[in-house]
């Protein structure tokens, strides 16, 4: 066995336990034994996966890591479901039975190899996940990769390889937060830390039960603070009648686990119980949908008695949005039949990329200096991330070509994919745990395209770059170019079939050069059922592209993840390299730039 990944059978996990399997067949409720309709996206996504490498601070624990899973993902409706594609009945989503040691892999790698190099070999065997043969169809297409051995940033790494299928990038990094959660799920073993019952005055309660009740929530004030080694809450039982209540419990939480609407949140996940859940059970209210558009919304029109003026820019503001909607869907629609493409560059993919070795390469940076550019120049986080990428991008090529001159520059367009599922505040524990199906938050794939352009070109003032990016990026926020290619993506897929529009957007990505992400990751470090995160790094592979460019953001810093044709870039962590020297270059002249100001 080498250091390239080629897994061996799932391997027993010490101690070695009985196999973990659960039933969840009768536990389809509204959908019964008919399933879930597949999304059109779901179906298009034919053999698209999402890798995502975990690295952890501290050495596998497989118990609570068994634990965990047994009650997170393998508990959730997609996860538990294989996909229908043939036989009566639409393609749809079926509940079975999940057996963990089908989808917990550890591999058998080269012991020399990793003690070698542990970082290659880390990334080889990451590698060799996208040469592997499709996912076995019969079981949900999930699996977790434990590699337990330590690298320059981590102690120890999990590897999800899941289908696209199952979700796009916003539901998975949320289900992917449901596992990080502490408590109960991070030990399960330890229950009795949390749940107290107190040994109080039998003569006291039988008294008085209101002022023994009253007596004891006073003195939780009084308490020591909280054992810090352990999740900072309490459930305290109260197994008496009281004048209002037959038995109370009491919780103590500490206000760092969050605000009064998370925590009330919360509660009402408590209220469910699971597979025994009343249907009466209260619902939280409805989440706030997000604030801020990736796209121009048409602003209300004014009032008459705001003027002619007001209503003169309203109507300009229609029209300019209506127009760049057009132009927007008219250059979509073209590439997605294939009558215009990019020009052909050291970044285009060969035909039949999809099918080659892929390389994930990546490196932290720190957000802290995509900020600074931020609020020295008064644009958004997004922009800067495009403004680096550009600045890397131009600067390989220009080296790939071994020419600066500018003339010789030329544009790239990434497929943007955008999430128009309504994103709350707050994500419900028990709406994530659920199909959806009755509330107003849906889980899988939901997305629009944008045909996002890059000028590769070099700039003597390097923030030209982001300055540049700013006005591609707002120019794209004034189109409904991704509701729009969502709703064609849709329409033809019922009225011409899954294999015409899988046809036209392998067309679409293929008229494309590079495809470009960016994700919103957790703010405060998080655990993986018990293990510290030390970093977040998704990608994918599987679609017509040598080059995949993701940002994903973890406490300060953010992580730049290329994923690339390894026999077309073997020079891919020079590529790498761009990247971080292109935010140096950029972060230097904000600070030359606000030097300058201050002495003029």
């Amino acid at each position: 066995m080498d250091a390239y990944g080629t897994t061996s059978p799932v391997a027993p996990l010490p101690p070695p336990p009985p196999p973990l399997s659960i039933d969840t067949r009768c536990r389809v409720g509204a959908s019964g034994e008919e399933g879930e309709p597949l999304s059109p996206t779901a179906r298009m996504f034919h053999d698209l996966y999402i890798v995502s490498v975990v690295g952890l601070g501290a050495a596998i624990d497989f118990d609570p890591v068994r634990a965990g899973l047994e009650v997170t993902l393998a508990g959730h409706p997609r996860f538990r479901s294989v996909r229908v594609l043939d036989g009566p009945g639409p393609p749809r989503w079926v509940r079975t039975t999940v057996n963990l040691e089908d989808h917990i892999i550890v591999p058998d790698l080269d012991p020399a190899a990793v003690s070698a190099d542990p970082d290659r070999a880390l990334e080889d065997y990451v590698a060799s996940l996208s040469t592997l043969p499709a996912m076995d169809q019969s079981r949900p297409l999930w699996e977790l990769h434990v590699l337990d051995f330590p690298t320059s940033e981590a102690a120890s790494a999990v590897v999800f390889r899941i289908h696209h299928a199952l979700g796009d990038g916003a539901s998975l990094v949320s289900l992917l937060l449901t596992c990080t959660r502490g408590g109960a799920t991070a030990d399960p073993k330890a229950p009795e830390d949390h749940i107290i019952v107190p040994d109080l005055d039998p003569a006291a309660v039988s008294a008085d039960p209101d002022r023994a009740l009253e007596d004891y929530v006073a003195s939780l004030s009084t308490l020591p603070a909280m054992d810090q080694s352990r999740p900072l809450w309490e459930l305290h039982v109260l197994d008496f009648p009281t004048s209002e209540a037959a038995s109370a419990v009491v919780f103590r939480i500490h206000h760092a686990l969050g605000d009064g609407a998370s925590l009330v949140s919360l509660l009402l996940t408590c209220t469910r119980g699971g597979a025994t859940a009343d249907p009466k059970a209260p619902s939280a209210p409805d989440a706030r949908r997000r604030t801020r558009r990736v796209y121009g919304a048409r602003a209300p029109r004014p009032a008459w008695s705001a003027g002619a003026v007001a209503l003169a820019a309203w109507a300009v503001s229609c029209a300019l949005l209506a127009w760049h909607t057009v132009v927007d869907v008219a250059r979509f629609v073209a590439m997605a039949l294939g009558l215009v493409r990019d020009t052909p560059t050291v970044f285009t993919g060969v035909k039949g990329v999809e099918f080659r070795r892929k390389r994930f390469v990546m490196r932290s940076l720190s957000l802290g200096d995509v900020k600074l550019v931020k609020n020295a120049i008064g644009c958004t986080v997004n922009d800067v991330l495009v403004g680096v990428t550009t600045a890397a991008l131009s600067r390989y090529y220009f080296r790939r070509l071994g020419d600066r001159d500018v003339n010789k520059g030329t544009c790239l367009r990434s497929v943007l994919y955008v999430n128009l599922r309504p994103t709350p505040g707050l994500q419900k524990l028990a709406n994530m745990m659920e199909s959806g199906r009755h509330n107003d938050l849906k889980w899988g794939n939901r997305l629009g395209y944008i045909m996002l352009p890059f000028e590769i070109a070099m700039h003597d003032d390097p923030l030209d770059y982001v300055r540049n990016a700013k006005k591609t990026v707002d120019r794209k926020k004034h189109s409904l170019e991704a509701i729009i290619t969502h709703a064609i993506t849709v329409t033809v897929t019922k009225l011409f079939g899954i294999e015409v529009s899988t046809s036209l957007f392998h067309r679409m990505v293929s008229s494309t050069t590079v495809q470009f992400s960016n994700m919103i990751g957790p703010t405060e470090p998080i655990e993986f059922y018990g293990h510290p995160v030390a970093y977040i790094a998704p990608s994918v592979f599987g679609h017509p592209s040598a080059l995949t460019i993701h940002w994903q953001s973890y406490t300060d810093t953010i992580r730049t993840i290329l994923a690339v044709d390894d026999a077309q870039f073997p020079d891919s962590h020079q590529l790498l390299d761009d990247f971080v020297e292109s935010l140096e270059l950029i972060r230097d002249a904000t600070s030359t730039s606000f030097r300058a100001g201050i002495k003029g």
